[in-house]
């Protein structure tokens, strides 16, 4: 059971000792003073810190013992600084990082003993990167909103991560990557309390989840949905989300989305409000049965559903009845994927848009005949496209 999200574009926080060397220049004794590399040394302690002063733009102490971080360096020229796979490390002191005012990459991932959050994070306001995947961290602190600048964050296998204030995510406005796979698989509804838990993840007990807060993340790209067995709904306020943004369409950025066994979904109606969406793949959704419910006229207003759709992949939903209520035209779709559908009836399909004959319909025989059209003629119109 988890949720993954990813806001593209996506990069990869992998650093090896060779991507840490410094590079070539002509002036190798500067190199060395902006390249500090610590990586594997066995350190169980930080090195002297006045060796990380003046102009020292990139520290490595990844893969070493580290148990404490209490010293107060000055590093005013430090962007990058990787600390992952320090298993023993526990506590790093507020004032850790205070003197570090232009870091954009943190690294603390692997730190799996490190159950506080460390608030002198929440000062690093230039930060892009933050890493804390596979910590033992247990709880976000709302002053975390204050890294307006953040890129990328990494909560993955922080698997005791059971609070994240609400709204914080959202706060987040120029957030590209959110990483949340296997986190917050122990929460206790004990420490939820008053709704502070925004649930973006820890879905074990949960049968909804509110999507309105993601509407405010400007770079949505790619949403993907995984193994949530007990989500039964996705719901969304859209009258309050449309009196906050005064848009129709909330979710303007999201290009593609991706759901698979949730096993008690009903219905994916919040995707009608994301305009440029081009891509859907549904999969074992045992328990869906309609992509679009009714949705009232009032809220439709001038929505046209689905118009930049290019690929379609419906694969075993053996409950589904429905796509959409009346036929659309697709304009830009290329392909159409139908696996396993039974109940499926008939595919919401313009007769004008198979003239063209650029739409590839996947499915089996025996399925294509059972479909019902609106008549013989559209039903031959679409024989081509199979």
């Amino acid at each position: 059971m988890s949720v993954k999200m990813i806001l593209s574009p996506v990069e990869t926080w992998k650093c090896t000792k060779e991507a840490m060397l410094p590079r070539m220049s002509s002036d190798i004794e500067e190199e060395k003073e902006e390249h500090l590399v610590y990586a594997g040394a066995g350190l169980s302690e930080t090195p002297d810190v006045r060796k990380w002063e003046k102009n020292v733009r990139r520290l490595s102490l990844m893969e070493n013992q580290i148990e404490n971080l209490s010293e107060v360096p000055t590093c005013p020229y430090l962007r990058t600084l990787f600390l992952n796979n320090n298993a023993p490390l526990r506590r790093i002191d507020s004032g850790f990082f205070q003197s570090m005012p232009r870091l954009n990459v943190l690294n603390l991932s692997g730190a799996i003993r490190l159950y506080s959050f460390p608030l002198g994070i929440s000062k690093l306001i230039s930060l892009q990167h933050l890493d804390l995947s596979n910590t033992g961290i247990a709880e976000l602190p709302k002053e975390l909103n204050a890294l307006v600048n953040l890129t990328c964050l990494n909560l993955e296998e922080t698997w005791r991560l059971t609070v994240i204030p609400r709204r914080l995510i959202s706060s987040f406005s120029s957030l590209h990557v959110l990483r949340i796979f296997g986190s917050g698989y122990s929460y206790s509804d004990g420490m939820i309390g008053n709704g502070e838990f925004e649930q973006l993840c820890g879905f074990r007990r949960s049968k909804s989840l509110d999507v309105s807060a993601l509407a405010d993340l400007k770079r949505l790209n790619r949403l993907k949905i995984a193994e949530c067995y007990g989500l039964a709904e996705l719901k969304m306020d859209y009258k309050s989300v449309v009196q906050n943004t005064g848009q129709s369409f909330v979710f303007h950025s999201l290009k593609k989305f991706q759901i698979s066994y949730c096993k008690e979904l009903k219905d994916l109606t919040f995707l009608i409000f994301a305009p440029n969406l081009k891509s859907i793949e549904v999969d074992s959704c045992y328990a869906l049965e309609e992509i679009v419910s009714d949705v009232p006229e009032v809220m439709m207003g001038n929505l046209n559903p689905f118009a930049q759709f290019h690929f379609l992949c419906f694969s075993y939903l053996p409950n589904l009845k429905s796509i959409y209520r009346k036929p659309l035209p697709f304009p830009h779709l290329k392909e159409m994927k139908v696996i396993h559908c039974l109940k499926l009836k008939k595919l919401p399909l313009d007769s004008n848009r198979a003239k063209e004959r650029k739409i590839v319909i996947r499915g089996s025989r025996e399925r294509w005949e059972q479909l019902q059209w609106e008549n013989q003629a559209t039903k031959n119109a679409f024989i081509p496209c199979f």
